[in-house]
């Protein structure tokens, strides 16, 4: 039977128990890991058009496209971007060839944008990540076109300008 002083000593026992029990709740830690791999890279923008518009086959001087075309690069740091464009350099119309000079520079005097990755050219963009423009412009001799017929010149195969890093 039980008695108000088993009673007491029951309900102390088992309070100091879960006291007890509370008191040493078990415990597991684990260390987290966290990580992440960065990879440099650059993005270059779709394909860019470049238009010596209409002019007349007695010209007196080189026809230039000096507003040229763009296309935007962006490169993340550490990057060293080079820049180099392969294809045939001319314009058709027919059997009739054109032949034009492809630059990085304005006036587009020398054909000075290489034909080859080996060649390639630095291509001076701040290396940030943000889209920066790349103008290129074009420059048609007048030793060329002086004695061409008339009419509309087009590629005569795909220019293809690269960016390599």
């Amino acid at each position: 039977m039980f008695t108000k002083q088993k009673v007491s000593l029951a309900a102390a026992a088992l309070t100091s128990m879960v006291v007890l029990g509370t008191a040493v709740a078990a415990q597991d830690d684990s260390v987290l890991t966290v990580d992440a791999t960065l990879t440099s890279a650059c993005a270059v923008s779709a394909g860019a058009t470049i238009s010596f518009g209409s002019f007349s086959t007695l010209a007196a001087v080189d026809q230039t496209a000096d507003s040229g075309s763009t296309f935007t690069v962006a490169c993340s740091a550490d990057m060293e971007p080079a820049i180099f464009a392969t294809g045939t350099r001319t314009i058709i119309n027919g059997a009739n060839s054109l032949p034009f000079n492809l630059s990085l520079t304005s006036g587009a005097v020398a054909d000075d944008l290489p034909a080859t990755l080996a060649l390639a050219a630095a291509l001076t963009v701040v290396q940030d990540g943000t889209e920066q423009i790349v103008p290129l412009y074009a420059r048609l001799a007048k030793a060329n076109f002086g004695a061409l017929p008339a009419g509309a010149y087009a590629n005569g195969s795909a220019v293809t300008v690269s960016v390599s890093y």
